[in-house]
């Protein structure tokens, strides 16, 4: 935490001893009034760091000091009860119950809630900036599946500080509530941007995107976060792909004709959806995250692992259906 956190606290309790060694009465109660009022004004000051670089800004050191204050407002709220009850102890019997400390109590908590939001804007950014390079890439030229995409390896570069930098630092309560909000602004800004994508991109391009969105899947739950709220992010991105899919051979099967069971030049749509996410699904499990050494290198290393049977798969896919 701050040292100055603990300085305005040894301050106050310092002062009132001194007075309570003097009155018990009105006099002690204002000088306990008057130091609610000191709480208010540093509650204040640290949400005006909190925003002084602009939530958008996301470095090391910008993530180092909201944890900093993040936790300072911890300690604060933590203290600013036990303060109450010292001051109360203090105050003559009829003044005891006219002290309390709820506003202080409001304004720290308010920091925590300013410095996680803060936090997760930062890093909303660093992902809107990757996922604005992968809406640039000319899908519709993709013509083979192979290792998961750039930007996913950027993705879990930008992820991958995560664990030591916030987690190893915040409260497990904070840290949970900080990934909670994290998961969704990162599942919404990838699903915006490949919906945009979407009509230009070619079948396999479709297939890379689903295993990409796999991929992903695995990164952030290395990174920490909640399987239940990562699941259910990851397979609404899935099903937005697989619609696609759907479509796309939808319209191959019309027009190719001539397959068993009049099935067409393409394999059916459910099967290639569904044979796509199982191998995707293969892939990623080959992808062992220790939430304490988690870096980008062990993503591209662990697809690698299974890449020859996976380009063999699909250019045999691509050959038998390419009519």
């Amino acid at each position: 935490v701050l040292s100055s956190s603990i300085q305005v606290f040894l301050h106050i309790k310092k002062s009132l001893k001194r007075c309570s060694l003097l009155t018990r009465g009105q006099t002690l109660l204002d000088l306990a009034r008057s130091f609610q009022s000191v709480l208010g004004a540093y509650a204040a000051k640290l949400v005006s760091r909190l925003e002084k670089a602009g939530r958008d800004v996301d470095t090391k050191e910008e993530r180092f000091l909201r944890v900093l204050i993040i936790n300072t407002a911890e300690y604060c709220y933590e203290t600013v009860g036990g303060l109450g009850q010292s001051i109360a102890k203090m105050l003559d019997s009829e003044l005891s119950d006219k002290i309390d400390m709820y506003q202080a109590e409001d304004d720290f908590s308010g920091v925590i809630t300013t410095g996680i939001g803060s936090l997760v804007a930062g890093l909303g950014a660093s992902v809107g900036a990757v996922t604005d390079k992968m809406s640039k890439t000319n899908w519709s030229a993709v013509e083979l599946v192979g290792d998961v995409s750039l930007y996913v390896m950027e993705l879990s570069a930008v992820v991958e500080a995560i664990p030591t930098e916030i987690g190893e630092n915040l409260s497990s309560v904070h840290f949970r509530l900080f990934m909670d909000k994290l998961i969704p602004l990162v599942v919404d800004n990838l699903t915006g941007k490949i919906q945009k994508i979407l009509p230009g991109c070619s079948t396999p391009a479709l297939q890379q995107l689903l295993l990409d969105a796999q991929a992903i899947r695995s990164v952030l739950l290395g990174a920490g976060g909640n399987v239940g709220v990562v699941s259910k992010g990851l397979s609404g991105v899935e099903r937005v792909i697989k619609g696609a899919m759907l479509g796309e051979n939808g319209a191959g099967a019309g027009a190719g004709g001539g397959g068993p069971g009049g099935s067409g030049g393409n394999m059916g749509a459910s099967g290639v959806a569904g044979g796509v996410g199982k191998k995707a699904s293969a892939m990623a499990s080959h992808l062992k995250f220790d939430k304490t050494k988690f870096d980008s290198k062990k993503l591209l290393d662990g697809m690698k692992s299974v890449k020859g049977k996976w380009n063999e798969k699909a250019k045999g896919y691509l050959n038998r259906h390419k009519g």
